[in-house]
């Protein structure tokens, strides 16, 4: 059996019924409020035609229209709460690249380098134009008197 095929009394007790499942339970308004719409669609004639119908789906309507007043608040929170699910996942996205870069190495040596200057922490331009400077070709001296003294004696 359709909507269309209930009686216009049915079609109101139906709707009532509908009603008082939204009270109980307002997960199944759903399902619930299509099924509302679709008989008042089909029996809209004979209930604008009958003043007694109107009045006892007063009630139908004070329940849709409580349940519709808390929609746009409803509507505000969900939105909130979907930008911050989505700023939070963006800020983990965020910090697992900075944990990556982190891991990366500082010098990838080659075979065949034969001085790789490493710059210090807080040094300057100045510091890597003097350090090139010194390099005297990369012949060795043979001279590490001045290297070894701070070691004081060995013997």
């Amino acid at each position: 059996m359709t909507v269309k095929e209930l009686s216009a009394t049915e079609a109101i007790d139906f709707i009532q019924a509908l009603a008082h499942g939204i009270e109980k339970s307002p997960t199944a308004a759903t399902l619930s409020v299509q099924w509302i719409k679709a008989a008042l669609l089909a029996h809209a004639s004979f209930i604008m035609s009958q003043p007694k119908a109107k009045q006892q789906l007063q009630p139908v309507q004070a329940l849709l229209k409580a349940k519709l007043s808390n929609r746009d608040a409803l509507l505000r929170v969900r939105g909130n709460l979907e930008a911050l699910t989505i700023s939070r996942e963006h800020a983990q996205r965020e910090g697992q690249k900075s944990v990556l870069e982190l891991q990366e190495p500082l010098i990838d040596y080659q075979e065949g380098d034969e001085k790789v200057v490493v710059p210090e922490e807080g040094s300057s331009d100045e510091d890597e134009d003097e350090a090139k400077n010194n390099d005297d070709d990369g012949e060795f001296s043979g001279d590490f008197s001045g290297d070894l003294s701070d070691l004081g004696d060995l013997s």
